[in-house]
């Protein structure tokens, strides 16, 4: 990030601070600028300012500092409370040292939001395990996370493996005698009908999106409980909470049975003094689409009418939901909203996304949204 964009940031943050909102990330991206702001706990959020005034206060503030900039995306979210004390949130990091030296495993960590999730970690003072199936994929990003100066390692975690998630927790044990965070991200999307998904292709999406968390479970769980602390954070997706996504069943049932095998082990996790948290991105900037694999004729994916963020910023709200104890932490607010309204009238809201989202007999090219 420029200088310029820096300083500009900085002008307007005592503004936004004295209207109840925190900014605690911005991300550029290609000529885009993604700006996240946070409601502060106690701010009386009926008198905060206009989103459309924010939108307008944020974007002339950068623009006049980088015409170049081509958009600018400003996500709002409402802070929950944390369940330490306030003074777990003072100092230089905005997360108050909370990752400081806390080992931390990352699947899926060579790309996309798991990617970015290493590196955030790590510049927090995690120590971070940056793991893939993709051994290569996985050196980079260490690499990358200590050419600016921090600390990684990587190892290589097929989810399918048994045996390679073992290799890692042993790693961590005899390097550091402790666990202390588990970051589950891997997984793998198809698209298709649900007429053309062959049994094979749902049972590779299972395999990984779902038994790969079992398989991280009966590595990790046993070092947690035994400790009597810790992180387990699952990743689902927004797909698994609401119906968008009949054109790639095997992701969507996925996501969902993540969610509810996360909320199951929070019951039985979170007394035992582990915490539990379920990351619910929506539309997030990834390579995923161009990765899937595609059954049947080539049609426009599917998905849910909700801002699309990028990595870093998906990366930025999952740490601040893990230094606050929030369970679900979902990419944009939102997406808790339209979660909401499923909740208020489930039948209601179905007709409504079939009249949105139902089955059209018509083709187009894919789009690039993973969600």
């Amino acid at each position: 990030m420029s200088s310029a964009l820096l300083t500009a940031l900085d002008d307007i943050r005592p503004g936004l601070e004295a209207d109840g909102f925190g900014l605690f990330v911005a991300s550029v991206d290609a000529g885009h600028v993604t700006v996240c702001l946070e409601a502060r706990p106690g701010a009386c959020h009926d008198r905060l300012v206009p989103d459309d005034v924010l939108q307008q206060v944020v974007e002339s503030a950068i623009r006049d500092a980088d015409p170049s900039v081509e958009r600018v995306t400003l996500v709002k979210q409402v802070s929950t409370p944390h369940r330490s004390t306030e003074s777990d949130m003072v100092g230089a990091s905005p997360y108050g040292g909370f990752f400081e030296e806390s080992v931390t495993v990352v699947t899926g960590a060579g790309n996309g939001i798991g990617q970015a999730t290493a590196r955030a970690l790590a510049r927090a003072g995690a120590l971070v395990v940056a793991s893939d199936v993709d051994l290569a994929a996985a050196e980079e990003t260490a690499r990358s996370i200590e050419e600016e100066g921090y600390t990684a390692w990587a190892r290589r975690v097929d989810v399918t493996s048994t045996e390679d998630y073992a290799a890692v927790r042993d790693f961590c044990l005899d390097t550091w005698s402790r666990v202390d965070r588990v970051v589950n991200n891997a997984g793998l999307a198809s698209t298709g009908l649900p007429p053309d998904l062959p049994m094979g292709e749902w049972q590779r999406i299972i395999d990984v999106n779902l038994l790969g968390i079992v398989r991280s479970n009966e590595a990790f769980l046993p070092v947690l409980i035994r400790q009597g602390h810790g992180q387990l954070v699952n990743t689902a997706s927004t797909s698994g909470m609401f119906p968008y996504a009949y054109d790639r069943l095997p992701y969507a049932a996925t996501k969902a049975a993540v969610i509810a095998m996360t909320e199951g082990l929070a019951l039985y996790l979170r007394p035992q003094g582990i915490r539990v948290h379920c990351v619910c991105p929506a539309g997030v900037r990834t390579s995923m689409p161009s990765r899937m694999r595609h059954f049947g004729p080539e049609r426009t994916m599917g998905t849910p009418a909700l801002p699309v963020v990028t990595p870093e910023a998906m990366a930025a709200t999952i740490l601040t939901g893990l230094a606050r104890d929030t369970f679900l932490i979902c990419s944009v607010p939102e997406a808790y909203e339209e979660f909401a309204r499923r909740g208020a009238d489930p039948q209601a809201y179905l007709d409504g996304a079939i009249a949105r989202h139902g089955f059209r007999p018509l083709t187009g090219p894919g789009t690039d949204h993973a969600g």
